[in-house]
């Protein structure tokens, strides 16, 4: 119990996870799936709920219950869910109850300053730049996550992560035809579920 209220199940351990869904970005988002669980933690978003007509009930709920969130705020083709449910994270941080004022999170963007242009009330907040590699991205959320973590010590360093990721990126296809599966048509909870054993077997 914290302040009255009982800690959500696994809230110190969830991430929320927070980005564009394009295939444009999806090997990037992939990497921060895949790097947020070989740090231990566990990551959830709102493709959990594709197709739900209650979707912004259940991502407020998710919200509810992460202690962490990774925000990449790129707009791509005017669409503005990232802000959105930055705002929202940043809302149940601030007017919530001790429990949720636990809450920390990192802003990403692609090129360093291009944020500014479109969010210039997060002055200040200063998102990191992955520049749109997915080892600098690797980088960046390794280096956060284990300043949050219980555990620093278990977390490998990034280059570990990333050469794991490579080789479960090459082993996919395969992994997939197991499964009777296309690496390119992954539902997120598919892609999760196939991560998670080989994660388990390299860290």
């Amino acid at each position: 119990m914290t302040g009255g209220r009982s800690v959500p199940a696994g809230y110190c351990e969830n991430v929320f996870i927070n980005c564009p869904f394009d295939d444009v970005f999806k090997p990037l988002f992939h990497a921060i799936v895949f790097t947020t669980q070989a740090c231990g933690f566990n990551s959830r978003c709102a493709l959990e709920f594709d197709g739900d007509a209650n979707r912004l009930n259940k991502i407020m709920d998710v919200i509810h219950g992460c202690q962490f969130g990774i925000h990449d705020v790129s707009v791509r083709d005017g669409r503005l869910n990232m802000p959105l449910e930055l705002g929202l994270f940043m809302g149940c941080q601030r007017y919530g109850s001790s429990i949720q004022r636990m809450k920390s999170h990192l802003i990403l963007e692609g090129n360093p300053f291009s944020s500014k242009s479109y969010l210039s009330d997060l002055a200040g907040q200063d998102p990191m730049a992955h520049k749109n590699d997915v080892a600098e991205l690797i980088n960046c959320l390794r280096n956060w996550l284990a300043s949050r973590s219980k555990w620093p010590a278990r977390i490998p360093h990034a280059p570990y992560i990333m050469e794991s990721y490579r080789k479960f990126q090459t082993a996919l296809p395969i992994i997939c035809s197991s499964q009777r599966w296309e690496p390119d048509r992954l539902l997120y909870p598919e892609f999760l579920d196939l991560a998670k054993p080989w994660i388990s077997t390299q860290f």
